[in-house]
């Protein structure tokens, strides 16, 4: 039995068999966490790299969570977790037969190794999620810490406990399991598919708002990223939609600057209601 918290209530129980696809932007089986904090809020990167031409053993996908507080009219960075799960000898093997150990890497140690690796880096968000998004994080991070998950490039039909790095992040899916992540996807596609998940089923609070102050006071602003936005058309699963969200994130000398004073919207710490799908007449 799991007890689902948000804000410090129980908010759903459900049993679960240990198939992942049952309880896979972001996951079911969540810690029992107190009361979070209402001056807190959360902010989820998506990011994806592919070499050109793209090529499975050059791509990668993976998600960054930050989390700040509010005090005094402006936001402080608390903490920031990342999941970007990759085999431990850094060398994706589509091919590979047997899964092999993973690691997860750091947000900055990632973005080094992708470019040093000849692949170019796209960026969507920062999005404000949910606090739930929080212990979702921390419960799927200590997983693949503890070595609970092993790593494989096509991770199919090898059990719920062998992961690439695309399903280490859709795992914390709370509704669909790996079936609605294809391998079809991967690299940049890959990631604007998680993108456009998180706002098909509303996890995104007021996705009009811009928080690109995060980019700097992340230290992004050093590394060639693209930011990308989201562009919702029957296209969209298929293509990648390359319409910048503004001017591309360019090398710059990084700067230790105070963070910009932003006026703060009232908080929304109630995540709206899931829905699963209805089953097939």
């Amino acid at each position: 039995m799991v007890q689902i918290y948000a804000d410090g209530i129980i908010i759903e129980e459900q049993q679960f068999m240990g198939m992942r696809g049952i309880g896979s932007i972001f996951g079911l089986l969540l810690l029992a966490v107190g009361p979070l904090h209402a001056s807190e809020r959360y902010y989820i990167f998506l990011f994806g790299s592919e070499s050109f031409p793209r090529t499975p053993s050059k791509t990668h996908t993976w998600a960054t969570l930050v989390q700040t507080q509010c005090i005094g009219g402006s936001e402080t960075i608390v903490q920031s977790l990342t999941i970007s799960w990759m085999p431990a000898t850094l060398k994706i093997r589509p091919l590979a037969r047997e899964s092999e150990t993973g690691r997860n890497l750091e947000l900055h140690e990632t973005i080094r190794f992708v470019l040093q690796d000849g692949q170019s880096i796209a960026l969507w968000g920062p999005y404000e999620v949910y606090p739930t998004a929080l212990p979702r994080f921390q419960a799927q991070i200590g997983r693949l810490q503890r070595g609970e998950y092993r790593y494989k490039s096509v991770d199919r039909n090898h059990g719920p406990r062998v992961s690439n790095c695309i399903h280490a992040v859709s795992d914390l899916d709370p509704l669909y399991g790996r079936d609605e992540y294809p391998l079809t996807r991967f690299g940049k596609l890959a990631t604007q598919y998680l993108a456009l998940e998180i706002f098909h089923r509303d996890r995104v609070i007021q996705p009009e708002r811009n928080h690109a102050w995060l980019i700097p006071a992340m230290g992004l602003e050093r590394y060639p990223i693209s930011r990308y936005q989201i562009v919702d058309g029957p296209l969209s699963y298929l293509v990648l939609r390359r319409r910048p969200f503004d001017a591309p994130i360019t090398p710059t000398t990084p700067a230790i600057l105070p963070l910009p004073s932003l006026p703060i919207p009232p908080l929304r710490n109630a995540e709206p209601e899931i829905v699963a799908p209805a089953a097939p007449q």
